[in-house]
């Protein structure tokens, strides 16, 4: 009877762990898709249907007189519109994402920035926390630095 339980748990946490590592592949993926809609038109992303509910923003300013801002977009549109009117001369700030291998657990990916890579003018997407509803993937909120 021992052998039955000490089995039927074995199995369980096999099938946890399996399920768990199979959700931070999925979540890798989105976060390499949406660095790149970062870089280029996060608008691609609304037919997707990636959130669930309104897209929260934490937005760390690195020379600025506030340290952090918040803030809640109804749809990518929305946030890209909002990046957009950021724009002081064509082109600047430059949005990029760290050039790190994103690393993603536990509902956070994280794209590290590597040495030197924090400039002027830039604006980088740092973090993406993502969660799953009926086995699909939403995102709850992205972080971004200001350079």
């Amino acid at each position: 009877m021992k052998k039955i339980i000490i089995f039927a748990i074995v199995i369980f946490s096999c099938t946890a762990a399996l399920r768990a590592q199979s959700q931070d592949k999925k979540a890798a993926k989105l976060v390499d898709r949406v660095s790149t809609a970062f870089a280029y038109d996060l608008r691609k992303l609304d037919s997707a249907h990636l959130l669930n509910g309104k897209l929260k923003l934490t937005i760390e300013n690195s020379g600025g007189d506030v340290e952090f801002e918040y803030k809640s977009f109804r749809n990518f549109t929305a946030m890209e519109r909002w990046l957009k009117s950021l724009v002081v001369q064509p082109g600047f700030p430059i949005r990029s994402s760290g050039d790190a291998e994103p690393r993603c657990r536990k509902g956070l990916c994280r794209l590290d920035l590597i040495d030197n890579q924090m400039a002027h003018n830039r604006v980088f997407l740092t973090k993406m926390y993502y969660g799953f509803s009926k086995g699909s993937i939403y995102i709850k909120k992205l972080y971004i630095i200001f350079g």
